[in-house]
Protein backbone atom coordinates (compact mmCIF):
# COMPACT_ATOMS: atom_id res chain seq x y z
CA UNK A 1 0.00 0.00 0.00
CA UNK A 2 1.55 3.42 -0.79
CA UNK A 3 2.36 6.22 1.62
CA UNK A 4 -0.46 8.22 0.22
CA UNK A 5 -3.26 6.03 0.67
CA UNK A 6 -2.55 5.48 4.09
CA UNK A 7 -2.20 9.26 4.69
CA UNK A 8 -5.32 9.55 3.27
CA UNK A 9 -7.06 7.25 5.46
CA UNK A 10 -5.22 8.68 8.65
CA UNK A 11 -5.65 12.24 8.14
CA UNK A 12 -9.24 11.24 7.45
CA UNK A 13 -10.01 9.30 10.56
CA UNK A 14 -8.43 12.51 12.72
CA UNK A 15 -10.59 14.95 11.16
CA UNK A 16 -13.84 13.05 11.86
CA UNK A 17 -14.71 12.24 15.57
CA UNK A 18 -16.61 9.47 14.02
CA UNK A 19 -14.28 7.58 12.31
CA UNK A 20 -13.45 4.51 12.18
CA UNK A 21 -10.90 2.15 12.93
CA UNK A 22 -8.63 1.73 10.03
CA UNK A 23 -6.22 -1.77 10.17
CA UNK A 24 -3.62 -1.69 8.08
CA UNK A 25 -2.73 -5.53 7.44
CA UNK A 26 0.94 -4.40 5.59
CA UNK A 27 3.03 -1.27 5.03
CA UNK A 28 4.91 -2.76 1.81
CA UNK A 29 4.48 -0.56 -1.01
CA UNK A 30 2.02 -1.77 -3.54
CA UNK A 31 1.81 -4.91 -1.90
CA UNK A 32 -1.24 -7.38 -2.68
CA UNK A 33 -1.86 -8.41 0.71
CA UNK A 34 -1.97 -4.50 1.99
CA UNK A 35 -5.82 -4.43 2.92
CA UNK A 36 -7.71 -1.44 4.49
CA UNK A 37 -10.35 -2.98 6.55
CA UNK A 38 -13.41 -0.56 7.47
CA UNK A 39 -16.18 -2.44 8.14
CA UNK A 40 -18.45 -2.54 11.56
CA UNK A 41 -19.23 1.07 12.20
CA UNK A 42 -21.55 1.58 14.81
CA UNK A 43 -24.95 2.03 13.62
CA UNK A 44 -28.69 0.64 13.85
CA UNK A 45 -28.67 -1.76 16.80
CA UNK A 46 -29.56 -5.08 15.80
CA UNK A 47 -33.21 -6.09 16.16
CA UNK A 48 -34.20 -2.60 16.63
CA UNK A 49 -36.73 -0.97 13.63
CA UNK A 50 -36.71 2.35 13.10
CA UNK A 51 -39.39 4.60 10.85
CA UNK A 52 -36.76 5.83 8.65
CA UNK A 53 -38.80 8.22 6.65
CA UNK A 54 -40.50 9.75 9.85
CA UNK A 55 -37.29 10.03 11.46
CA UNK A 56 -36.57 12.34 8.17
CA UNK A 57 -39.33 14.50 8.73
CA UNK A 58 -38.52 15.44 12.43
CA UNK A 59 -35.17 16.17 11.46
CA UNK A 60 -36.38 18.31 8.77
CA UNK A 61 -38.94 19.81 11.17
CA UNK A 62 -36.08 20.51 13.62
CA UNK A 63 -34.89 23.23 10.94
CA UNK A 64 -37.45 25.44 11.00
CA UNK A 65 -37.31 25.95 14.93
CA UNK A 66 -35.85 29.62 15.65
CA UNK A 67 -33.13 29.04 17.84
CA UNK A 68 -30.13 27.92 16.32
CA UNK A 69 -29.29 25.19 18.94
CA UNK A 70 -32.27 23.60 17.68
CA UNK A 71 -31.53 23.69 14.28
CA UNK A 72 -27.89 22.27 14.81
CA UNK A 73 -29.28 19.18 16.60
CA UNK A 74 -31.39 18.53 13.57
CA UNK A 75 -28.73 19.08 11.06
CA UNK A 76 -26.60 16.65 13.35
CA UNK A 77 -29.67 13.87 13.32
CA UNK A 78 -29.71 14.43 9.88
CA UNK A 79 -26.61 13.99 9.14
CA UNK A 80 -26.70 11.08 10.77
CA UNK A 81 -29.39 9.59 8.79
CA UNK A 82 -28.01 10.29 5.91
CA UNK A 83 -24.79 9.31 6.78
CA UNK A 84 -25.25 6.07 8.44
CA UNK A 85 -28.32 4.83 6.44
CA UNK A 86 -28.43 4.54 2.21
CA UNK A 87 -32.05 6.57 2.17
CA UNK A 88 -32.68 6.79 -1.62
CA UNK A 89 -36.55 6.00 -1.16
CA UNK A 90 -36.61 7.45 1.51
CA UNK A 91 -35.97 10.99 0.48
CA UNK A 92 -37.22 10.92 -3.08
CA UNK A 93 -40.65 11.99 -2.40
CA UNK A 94 -39.14 14.87 -0.10
CA UNK A 95 -35.96 15.97 -2.72
CA UNK A 96 -37.41 19.57 -2.94
CA UNK A 97 -38.25 19.85 0.86
CA UNK A 98 -34.96 18.30 1.44
CA UNK A 99 -32.70 20.69 -0.61
CA UNK A 100 -34.50 24.17 0.59
CA UNK A 101 -34.22 23.39 4.45
CA UNK A 102 -30.69 22.53 4.02
CA UNK A 103 -29.52 25.37 1.52
CA UNK A 104 -30.93 27.88 3.93
CA UNK A 105 -29.41 26.65 7.00
CA UNK A 106 -25.97 27.21 4.68
CA UNK A 107 -26.82 30.17 3.78
CA UNK A 108 -27.79 31.88 7.51
CA UNK A 109 -25.07 34.24 8.67
CA UNK A 110 -26.04 33.55 12.44
CA UNK A 111 -23.75 30.90 13.39
CA UNK A 112 -20.68 29.46 11.69
CA UNK A 113 -21.40 25.44 13.53
CA UNK A 114 -25.25 25.77 11.58
CA UNK A 115 -23.53 26.30 8.25
CA UNK A 116 -20.50 24.19 8.17
CA UNK A 117 -23.31 20.76 9.59
CA UNK A 118 -25.65 22.49 6.58
CA UNK A 119 -22.74 21.80 3.98
CA UNK A 120 -21.87 18.11 5.53
CA UNK A 121 -25.80 17.63 5.23
CA UNK A 122 -26.13 18.56 1.51
CA UNK A 123 -23.02 16.59 0.50
CA UNK A 124 -24.65 13.81 2.41
CA UNK A 125 -28.49 14.65 -0.07
CA UNK A 126 -26.30 14.56 -3.08
CA UNK A 127 -24.54 11.61 -2.22
CA UNK A 128 -28.02 9.80 -1.48
CA UNK A 129 -30.15 11.49 -4.48
CA UNK A 130 -27.29 10.51 -7.32
CA UNK A 131 -26.76 11.90 -11.05
CA UNK A 132 -29.08 13.22 -13.21
CA UNK A 133 -29.61 16.31 -10.85
CA UNK A 134 -27.81 19.17 -12.67
CA UNK A 135 -31.01 21.78 -11.72
CA UNK A 136 -30.59 21.15 -8.56
CA UNK A 137 -26.44 21.24 -8.77
CA UNK A 138 -27.47 24.57 -10.50
CA UNK A 139 -29.60 25.96 -7.44
CA UNK A 140 -26.69 25.03 -4.75
CA UNK A 141 -23.88 26.44 -6.86
CA UNK A 142 -26.00 29.46 -7.49
CA UNK A 143 -26.93 30.17 -3.72
CA UNK A 144 -23.15 29.16 -2.83
CA UNK A 145 -20.47 30.15 -4.93
CA UNK A 146 -20.93 33.84 -3.98
CA UNK A 147 -20.30 32.63 -0.43
CA UNK A 148 -16.79 31.23 -1.12
CA UNK A 149 -15.12 33.49 -3.68
CA UNK A 150 -15.94 36.99 -1.83
CA UNK A 151 -14.62 37.74 0.88
CA UNK A 152 -17.15 40.81 1.71
CA UNK A 153 -20.02 37.71 2.33
CA UNK A 154 -18.10 37.37 5.73
CA UNK A 155 -17.63 33.86 6.14
CA UNK A 156 -15.32 32.26 8.18
CA UNK A 157 -12.37 29.84 6.61
CA UNK A 158 -13.88 26.61 7.99
CA UNK A 159 -17.60 27.63 6.13
CA UNK A 160 -16.25 28.69 3.25
CA UNK A 161 -13.57 25.55 3.01
CA UNK A 162 -16.77 23.46 3.82
CA UNK A 163 -18.89 25.05 1.25
CA UNK A 164 -16.19 24.45 -1.16
CA UNK A 165 -16.29 20.79 -0.24
CA UNK A 166 -19.97 20.58 -0.98
CA UNK A 167 -20.25 22.61 -3.88
CA UNK A 168 -17.42 20.31 -5.48
CA UNK A 169 -19.55 17.05 -4.37
CA UNK A 170 -22.41 18.44 -5.75
CA UNK A 171 -20.75 18.94 -9.23
CA UNK A 172 -18.58 15.91 -8.94
CA UNK A 173 -21.89 13.58 -8.50
CA UNK A 174 -24.40 15.79 -10.33
CA UNK A 175 -23.01 18.33 -12.47
CA UNK A 176 -22.20 18.42 -16.46
CA UNK A 177 -19.18 18.90 -18.08
CA UNK A 178 -19.84 22.14 -18.48
CA UNK A 179 -20.52 22.70 -14.62
CA UNK A 180 -16.99 21.15 -14.08
CA UNK A 181 -15.80 23.45 -16.40
CA UNK A 182 -16.89 26.77 -14.97
CA UNK A 183 -16.60 25.41 -11.50
CA UNK A 184 -13.21 23.94 -11.44
CA UNK A 185 -11.60 27.68 -13.42
CA UNK A 186 -13.32 29.24 -10.46
CA UNK A 187 -11.68 27.16 -8.02
CA UNK A 188 -8.40 27.18 -9.35
CA UNK A 189 -8.81 31.52 -9.63
CA UNK A 190 -9.23 31.27 -6.31
CA UNK A 191 -6.65 29.36 -5.24
CA UNK A 192 -4.30 31.61 -6.86
CA UNK A 193 -5.70 34.63 -5.42
CA UNK A 194 -5.70 32.94 -1.77
CA UNK A 195 -2.09 32.02 -2.23
CA UNK A 196 -0.72 35.22 -3.23
CA UNK A 197 -2.71 36.67 -0.18
CA UNK A 198 -1.31 34.55 1.79
CA UNK A 199 2.34 35.23 0.67
CA UNK A 200 1.42 38.95 1.35
CA UNK A 201 0.45 38.61 4.67
CA UNK A 202 3.07 36.10 5.69
CA UNK A 203 5.59 38.96 4.36
CA UNK A 204 3.32 41.47 6.83
CA UNK A 205 3.23 39.27 9.46
CA UNK A 206 7.42 38.57 9.03
CA UNK A 207 7.86 42.93 9.16
CA UNK A 208 5.80 42.75 12.35
CA UNK A 209 7.65 39.69 14.18
CA UNK A 210 11.14 41.17 13.13
CA UNK A 211 9.86 44.96 14.48
CA UNK A 212 8.85 43.05 17.96
CA UNK A 213 12.14 41.31 18.24
CA UNK A 214 13.73 45.42 17.79
CA UNK A 215 11.74 46.56 20.62
CA UNK A 216 11.64 42.86 22.60
CA UNK A 217 15.67 43.70 23.00
CA UNK A 218 15.64 47.42 23.32
CA UNK A 219 12.83 46.36 26.10
CA UNK A 220 14.53 45.93 30.15
CA UNK A 221 11.94 43.76 31.12
CA UNK A 222 12.13 40.33 29.84
CA UNK A 223 8.35 39.40 30.22
CA UNK A 224 7.22 42.27 28.09
CA UNK A 225 9.92 40.77 25.65
CA UNK A 226 8.64 37.13 25.44
CA UNK A 227 5.45 38.36 25.52
CA UNK A 228 5.58 40.30 22.33
CA UNK A 229 8.29 37.70 20.79
CA UNK A 230 5.06 35.01 21.10
CA UNK A 231 2.84 37.67 20.19
CA UNK A 232 4.31 37.57 16.93
CA UNK A 233 4.85 33.97 16.94
CA UNK A 234 1.23 33.14 16.73
CA UNK A 235 0.04 35.98 14.66
CA UNK A 236 2.29 33.80 11.89
CA UNK A 237 0.58 30.55 12.41
CA UNK A 238 -2.68 31.84 11.87
CA UNK A 239 -2.83 33.56 8.60
CA UNK A 240 -5.71 33.96 6.50
CA UNK A 241 -6.24 31.37 3.96
CA UNK A 242 -3.97 28.99 5.38
CA UNK A 243 -6.65 26.71 6.21
CA UNK A 244 -8.91 27.40 3.00
CA UNK A 245 -6.07 26.58 0.74
CA UNK A 246 -5.85 23.06 0.97
CA UNK A 247 -9.50 22.54 0.35
CA UNK A 248 -9.29 24.20 -2.42
CA UNK A 249 -6.46 22.30 -4.00
CA UNK A 250 -7.79 18.91 -2.71
CA UNK A 251 -11.28 19.79 -4.74
CA UNK A 252 -9.25 20.95 -7.93
CA UNK A 253 -8.18 17.31 -7.97
CA UNK A 254 -11.54 15.91 -8.11
CA UNK A 255 -12.99 18.36 -10.57
CA UNK A 256 -9.82 17.77 -12.86
CA UNK A 257 -10.07 13.80 -12.57
CA UNK A 258 -13.48 14.45 -14.91
CA UNK A 259 -12.60 17.57 -16.27
CA UNK A 260 -12.35 18.21 -20.39
CA UNK A 261 -9.01 18.34 -21.72
CA UNK A 262 -9.39 21.50 -23.14
CA UNK A 263 -10.00 23.46 -19.67
CA UNK A 264 -7.22 21.07 -18.27
CA UNK A 265 -4.76 22.70 -20.49
CA UNK A 266 -5.91 26.34 -19.52
CA UNK A 267 -5.67 24.87 -15.74
CA UNK A 268 -2.31 23.89 -16.08
CA UNK A 269 -1.22 26.45 -17.93
CA UNK A 270 -2.31 29.16 -15.03
CA UNK A 271 -1.98 26.67 -11.79
CA UNK A 272 1.73 25.26 -12.78
CA UNK A 273 3.52 28.20 -11.82
CA UNK A 274 1.73 28.50 -8.82
CA UNK A 275 2.23 25.03 -7.99
CA UNK A 276 5.81 25.55 -8.08
CA UNK A 277 5.43 28.64 -5.77
CA UNK A 278 3.46 26.48 -3.21
CA UNK A 279 6.37 23.87 -2.88
CA UNK A 280 9.31 26.04 -2.88
CA UNK A 281 7.51 28.38 0.03
CA UNK A 282 8.05 29.00 3.53
CA UNK A 283 4.67 30.01 4.81
CA UNK A 284 2.94 26.65 3.43
CA UNK A 285 2.02 24.16 5.60
CA UNK A 286 3.25 20.15 4.38
CA UNK A 287 -0.42 19.28 3.87
CA UNK A 288 -0.76 22.24 1.15
CA UNK A 289 2.48 21.39 -0.85
CA UNK A 290 1.18 17.18 -0.29
CA UNK A 291 -1.39 18.27 -1.81
CA UNK A 292 -0.33 20.30 -4.82
CA UNK A 293 2.44 17.32 -5.49
CA UNK A 294 -0.82 15.51 -6.06
CA UNK A 295 -2.50 17.41 -8.25
CA UNK A 296 0.43 17.45 -10.48
CA UNK A 297 0.70 13.75 -10.61
CA UNK A 298 -3.33 14.08 -11.17
CA UNK A 299 -2.66 16.36 -14.55
CA UNK A 300 0.06 13.46 -15.83
CA UNK A 301 -2.42 10.78 -15.26
CA UNK A 302 -5.63 12.78 -17.07
CA UNK A 303 -3.24 13.82 -19.55
CA UNK A 304 -2.89 17.12 -19.76
CA UNK A 305 0.40 17.18 -18.55
CA UNK A 306 3.48 14.86 -19.63
CA UNK A 307 5.60 13.16 -17.07
CA UNK A 308 8.65 14.00 -19.29
CA UNK A 309 7.58 17.92 -19.83
CA UNK A 310 10.30 20.63 -19.72
CA UNK A 311 7.85 22.35 -17.87
CA UNK A 312 7.71 19.73 -15.07
CA UNK A 313 11.30 19.76 -14.61
CA UNK A 314 11.54 22.26 -11.81
CA UNK A 315 8.59 21.01 -10.11
CA UNK A 316 10.45 17.37 -9.95
CA UNK A 317 13.54 18.90 -9.02
CA UNK A 318 11.89 20.33 -5.80
CA UNK A 319 10.20 17.16 -4.84
CA UNK A 320 13.97 15.49 -4.80
CA UNK A 321 15.13 18.08 -3.24
CA UNK A 322 12.21 17.89 -0.43
CA UNK A 323 12.57 13.89 -0.19
CA UNK A 324 16.64 13.76 -0.07
CA UNK A 325 16.86 11.55 -3.04
CA UNK A 326 19.24 13.81 -5.57
CA UNK A 327 20.19 17.02 -5.45
CA UNK A 328 19.73 20.06 -2.28
CA UNK A 329 17.45 21.96 -0.87
CA UNK A 330 19.78 25.17 -1.97
CA UNK A 331 20.66 23.67 -5.43
CA UNK A 332 17.08 23.38 -6.35
CA UNK A 333 16.45 26.70 -5.44
CA UNK A 334 14.20 26.15 -2.72
CA UNK A 335 14.81 28.16 0.48
CA UNK A 336 16.31 26.33 3.16
CA UNK A 337 14.56 27.82 6.14
CA UNK A 338 11.18 26.76 4.93
CA UNK A 339 11.92 22.97 5.23
CA UNK A 340 13.65 23.04 8.67
CA UNK A 341 10.71 25.00 9.84
CA UNK A 342 8.14 22.00 9.16
CA UNK A 343 7.77 19.66 12.56
CA UNK A 344 9.21 16.53 11.76
CA UNK A 345 6.20 14.48 11.59
CA UNK A 346 4.79 16.75 8.74
CA UNK A 347 8.84 16.50 7.20
CA UNK A 348 8.18 12.62 7.63
CA UNK A 349 4.51 12.41 5.71
CA UNK A 350 5.57 14.97 3.25
CA UNK A 351 8.63 12.93 1.78
CA UNK A 352 6.76 10.07 2.30
CA UNK A 353 3.86 11.72 -0.45
CA UNK A 354 6.43 13.26 -2.62
CA UNK A 355 8.12 9.85 -3.06
CA UNK A 356 4.59 8.38 -4.14
CA UNK A 357 4.32 11.24 -6.76
CA UNK A 358 7.85 11.01 -8.07
CA UNK A 359 7.58 7.13 -8.36
CA UNK A 360 4.67 7.70 -10.70
CA UNK A 361 6.45 10.60 -12.52
CA UNK A 362 9.59 8.55 -12.92
CA UNK A 363 8.17 5.03 -13.78
CA UNK A 364 4.56 5.27 -13.78
CA UNK A 365 4.05 3.34 -10.12
CA UNK A 366 0.52 4.45 -9.48
CA UNK A 367 -0.79 4.60 -5.89
CA UNK A 368 -2.69 1.23 -4.36
CA UNK A 369 -5.23 0.60 -1.69
CA UNK A 370 -7.20 -2.20 -1.24
CA UNK A 371 -10.67 -1.81 0.63
CA UNK A 372 -12.26 -4.41 2.50
CA UNK A 373 -15.77 -4.37 3.64
CA UNK A 374 -16.44 -7.67 4.96
CA UNK A 375 -15.92 -10.76 2.56
CA UNK A 376 -15.67 -8.04 -0.88
CA UNK A 377 -12.62 -6.16 -2.07
CA UNK A 378 -11.94 -2.74 -3.78
CA UNK A 379 -8.88 -2.10 -5.40
CA UNK A 380 -8.07 1.80 -6.38
CA UNK A 381 -5.11 2.45 -8.48
CA UNK A 382 -5.42 5.76 -9.68
CA UNK A 383 -4.57 9.42 -8.01
CA UNK A 384 -8.10 10.28 -9.49
CA UNK A 385 -9.53 7.05 -7.33
CA UNK A 386 -7.72 8.36 -4.63
CA UNK A 387 -8.79 11.70 -4.46
CA UNK A 388 -12.29 11.18 -5.03
CA UNK A 389 -12.37 9.04 -2.18
CA UNK A 390 -10.54 11.48 0.26
CA UNK A 391 -13.81 13.79 -0.56
CA UNK A 392 -16.23 11.63 -0.45
CA UNK A 393 -14.75 9.94 3.04
CA UNK A 394 -14.67 13.25 4.27
CA UNK A 395 -18.24 13.67 3.71
CA UNK A 396 -19.64 10.44 4.96
CA UNK A 397 -16.92 9.55 7.88
CA UNK A 398 -17.23 6.29 9.83
CA UNK A 399 -20.42 5.25 7.66
CA UNK A 400 -18.76 5.11 4.41
CA UNK A 401 -18.60 1.47 4.28
CA UNK A 402 -22.76 1.74 4.59
CA UNK A 403 -22.59 3.59 0.77
CA UNK A 404 -20.35 1.09 -0.20
CA UNK A 405 -22.30 -1.78 0.09
CA UNK A 406 -25.85 0.30 -0.84
CA UNK A 407 -25.42 2.90 -2.29
CA UNK A 408 -25.04 2.35 -6.09
CA UNK A 409 -23.41 5.57 -7.13
CA UNK A 410 -19.79 4.35 -5.08
CA UNK A 411 -20.22 1.45 -7.38
CA UNK A 412 -20.15 3.40 -10.58
CA UNK A 413 -17.67 5.60 -9.39
CA UNK A 414 -15.02 3.41 -8.56
CA UNK A 415 -16.02 0.59 -10.68
CA UNK A 416 -16.75 -2.65 -8.49
CA UNK A 417 -19.86 -4.99 -8.38
CA UNK A 418 -20.62 -7.05 -5.48
CA UNK A 419 -22.59 -10.00 -4.15
CA UNK A 420 -26.14 -10.30 -3.71
CA UNK A 421 -25.64 -11.14 -0.26
CA UNK A 422 -23.04 -8.34 0.60
CA UNK A 423 -22.83 -6.46 3.47
CA UNK A 424 -25.74 -8.76 5.00
CA UNK A 425 -25.09 -10.39 8.75
CA UNK A 426 -25.34 -13.85 9.01
CA UNK A 427 -28.67 -13.80 10.56
CA UNK A 428 -29.82 -11.61 7.54
CA UNK A 429 -28.14 -14.10 4.92
CA UNK A 430 -29.77 -17.36 7.01
CA UNK A 431 -33.02 -15.21 6.24
CA UNK A 432 -32.24 -14.24 2.39
CA UNK A 433 -31.72 -18.29 2.12
CA UNK A 434 -34.42 -20.18 4.27
CA UNK A 435 -36.42 -21.42 2.31
CA UNK A 436 -39.35 -20.38 4.90
CA UNK A 437 -38.37 -17.38 4.96
CA UNK A 438 -40.32 -13.97 3.95
CA UNK A 439 -36.93 -12.98 2.67
CA UNK A 440 -36.70 -15.95 0.40
CA UNK A 441 -40.23 -15.90 -0.72
CA UNK A 442 -40.48 -12.56 -1.89
CA UNK A 443 -37.12 -12.86 -3.64
CA UNK A 444 -38.49 -16.46 -5.39
CA UNK A 445 -41.61 -14.63 -6.75
CA UNK A 446 -39.59 -11.45 -8.26
CA UNK A 447 -37.14 -14.55 -9.76
CA UNK A 448 -40.36 -16.12 -11.46
CA UNK A 449 -41.58 -13.01 -12.41
CA UNK A 450 -38.57 -11.99 -14.44
CA UNK A 451 -38.60 -15.41 -15.92
CA UNK A 452 -42.01 -15.20 -16.92
CA UNK A 453 -41.40 -11.64 -18.49
CA UNK A 454 -38.21 -12.98 -20.36
CA UNK A 455 -40.26 -16.24 -21.59
CA UNK A 456 -43.20 -14.04 -23.14
CA UNK A 457 -40.83 -11.53 -24.90
CA UNK A 458 -39.26 -15.16 -26.20
CA UNK A 459 -42.53 -16.46 -27.54
CA UNK A 460 -43.57 -12.91 -28.91
CA UNK A 461 -40.17 -12.75 -30.68
CA UNK A 462 -40.84 -16.20 -32.29
CA UNK A 463 -44.48 -15.88 -32.54
CA UNK A 464 -43.67 -12.61 -34.66
CA UNK A 465 -42.00 -14.37 -37.22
Amino acid sequence: MSKTARRLFKNQGRASAAASDAEFESDGYLSDGSVLSIDDSPGTPPGVEIDMAEELRTALDGLLEKRASTREDALEKLIRLLGNHYLADEVDPLLDTVQDYVLKAARRDKSAAENTLAAKALGLYFLTIGPDHESRFVDVRDALLDLITKTTAGRSEPVRAALVDVLTLACFVAGSTEHTRDLLLALDELAAGTFKFLCARAEASGSAAAAAAAAAQASSTSGVAKTRLATAGSASNTLTGARFLPNLLACIGVLASTAPRSVMDTVVTRSLPVYLQILESGVIGAETKILAAENLAIFVECGALASDAPELEPATALLQALTGNGGSASGAGLDVASVKSVAQRDRKAQRAAFRDVLAFLDAGDAPHLKLKFRKENVVLQTWAHLRQLYLIRASLGAAVHVHFLRNPLLRDIFGFSLAEDAGLSRAERRALYSQSGEIARSRTQHLQKQRSIRANKIGGYFGDD
